[in-house]
């Protein structure tokens, strides 16, 4: 997809996101291979399919508690993704929205969450520790699929 910033996709380094803004955007911010820090109001809603794709640089986000939904491939291929902070508030994460973020280590899916679609963080090599609320009604097939140092599903029961 080409968008009017093109050019300038590598000389992104820092989003602070307007307070008002409901969403970001499929691609809205994919390949910004220098992005180093995102700040996100409590006004956004969603975060779009692909909008963070290949962010080779972003170490770390918080998620707001305003945000519903993580689409399809959000965060694919953050690479140097290693701290996600997601705040009580979110429904879904979609298919593969995580999946190949290698320095993610530790996700706490925070409560109030129903669903983790497929492939959602599979291929995080380096993920060692989930905790999944009571709320989770539905993980769907590989959602953590190849997490080959995942030791500790830290999964409530009733």
């Amino acid at each position: 997809r080409q968008s009017p910033w093109d050019d300038f996709l590598t000389s992104v380094k820092r989003v602070e996101i307007a307070d008002g803004i409901t969403s970001i955007g499929d691609y809205g911010l994919a390949q910004c291979s220098n992005l180093i820090s995102v700040t996100i109001p409590n006004s956004v809603m969603s975060i779009g399919e692909s909008a963070f794709l290949r962010c080779d640089s972003l170490v770390e986000i918080t998620i707001p508690g305003s945000v519903a939904a993580i689409e399809d491939f959000a965060f694919y291929e953050c690479d140097k993704l290693k701290s996600v902070t997601i705040l009580e508030g979110l429904r879904t994460i979609g298919e593969y929205a995580f999946s190949r973020c290698d320095n993610l280590n530790n996700i706490i899916i925070p409560e109030g969450t129903q669903s983790i679609d497929n492939w959602a963080f599979s291929h995080c090599d380096n993920l060692e520790k989930i905790t999944i609320p009571d709320s989770v009604n539905s993980i769907a097939r590989n959602a953590f699929r190849y997490c080959v140092n995942l030791t500790d599903r830290g999964c409530r029961t009733k």
